[in-house]
């Protein structure tokens, strides 16, 4: 049994031993396969990149698997070194990696904020998502790609983080003061942007600021992103 299996014994099973529920995304040839699994411990959300690509499978999918658990353990678990410390609220829990290239985590039910039923919504969830990611910031890391579909709004309104493929841990070096920055701006621009998209009516002075004065390198990052994702996806298509 692998160490992730041993310290999440619900992992200890491949991908095909848990009874599937409901797909929750197809997999394209660089995307996960996400699916609600039933478990010996209750229902679960197992993202599997077995479907995918075979290069991007082999040479990719273990780094970002990787790279995603750490995030989680990090953030949705009480820090192993100070356990008064506990998890960042609005982070479900990483239950384990049944293999290199997938992850097991905690199900949380509710609905992506664009598709919440009326009245759900209400301003001060983006008080609270607000929250969220000042906690995720002050353990030192930044998510990068906080948007709609990489969030979930429960029963009671709170905010859920339910991707974390692109969280980064801050490296607190003097040179990369600036790049550090930008990632903690563009965080809280992102929940402006969907403040402004959702509920217009919450976007507070701070948020139009935020949203008015984007600089040439947020414009350049959003142009090269929306070049590069196609590109990314194609240069996987001729081998399967």
């Amino acid at each position: 049994m692998s160490p992730v299996a041993a310290a999440h014994p619900i992992s200890a099973h491949p991908p095909a031993a848990y009874t599937p529920l409901r797909l929750l995304q197809r997999h394209s040839r660089t995307r996960a396969e996400v699916s609600l699994v039933s478990t010996p411990h209750g229902p679960a959300v197992l993202k599997d990149f077995a479907p995918c690509n075979a290069l991007f499978r082999f040479f990719f999918a273990p780094g970002f698997v990787r790279r995603e658990a750490r995030a989680y353990r990090a953030l949705g678990e009480a820090c192993p070194t100070k356990p008064w410390r506990s998890g960042v609220p609005g982070i479900p829990r990483l239950l384990g990696r049944p293999t290199e290239t997938s992850l097991l985590v905690q199900y949380i039910a509710g609905h992506r904020p664009s598709r919440a039923p009326h009245g759900l919504l209400r301003p001060d969830f983006f008080d609270r998502l607000t929250a969220t990611v000042h906690a995720v910031h002050a353990r030192g890391w930044v998510l990068i790609d906080l948007r709609d579909a990489n969030l979930l709004v429960d029963e009671t309104g709170a905010p859920w983080l339910i991707d974390l493929t692109t969280a980064s841990l801050l490296v607190a070096h003097p040179w990369l003061r600036w790049w550090v920055g930008r990632f903690l701006v563009e965080d809280r621009r992102a929940i402006a942007l969907l403040k402004q998209r959702l509920l217009p009516a919450a976007l507070t002075p701070a948020d139009r600021a935020l949203i008015a004065h984007a600089d040439w390198y947020t414009k350049t990052d959003r142009a090269l992103g929306a070049l590069l994702r196609p590109l990314f996806e194609g240069l996987f298509g001729w081998v399967r």
